[in-house]
């Protein structure tokens, strides 16, 4: 084994677990980064990334039990057809956004209850909170929602 398949394996392994981090809402970060950009709404699909990383995670494994040569040829083998048929796959995940944009619970409270001038100054405010008060946050949803009307209390104009 290669120490670059031992790297490699640990990274996806770390971005799945973040995936299904971000998928179940316990980990706000790069849903509440979307809010922060000005101009047009930037709409993360956490679905999408997160069978992405399964599916990379997945491949990876087969470097662990098979010989690398046969699990290279059929990388190729599955995704050239995938990268030609990049165009046809977006449009699907368009037409059936609903299905892909699935959001946790928290999210569509904070779309709810703060306008989008609102939620960015949230996305701001999240992003100084130290690390240790952000975990809190992230696993005490409660706690997150009285932060958040905290917040809008004080940038009410």
């Amino acid at each position: 084994m290669s120490i670059y398949l031992i790297v490699v394996t640990t990274m996806i392994i770390i971005m799945t677990i973040r995936s299904f981090l971000i998928v179940i809402g316990a980990y706000k970060d790069p849903l509440l980064a979307t809010f922060e950009s000005y101009g047009e709404l930037r709409l993360a699909k956490p679905i999408v990334m997160f069978v992405l990383w399964i599916i990379m995670l997945i491949y990876i494994m087969l470097f662990w039990y098979m010989h690398s040569a046969f699990v290279f040829a059929v990388g190729l083998t599955l995704f050239i057809p995938v990268g030609a048929f990049y165009i046809p796959i977006l449009r699907f995940i368009n037409r059936y956004e609903e299905t892909f944009t699935q959001y946790p619970h928290w999210y569509h409270e904070l779309v709810e209850i703060a306008d989008r001038e609102e939620r960015r100054r949230i996305a701001y405010m999240w992003l100084r909170l130290p690390p240790a008060t952000r975990m809190i946050y992230n696993v005490n949803q409660t706690s997150f929602r009285h932060w958040v009307e905290q917040v809008l209390l004080t940038v009410a104009q």
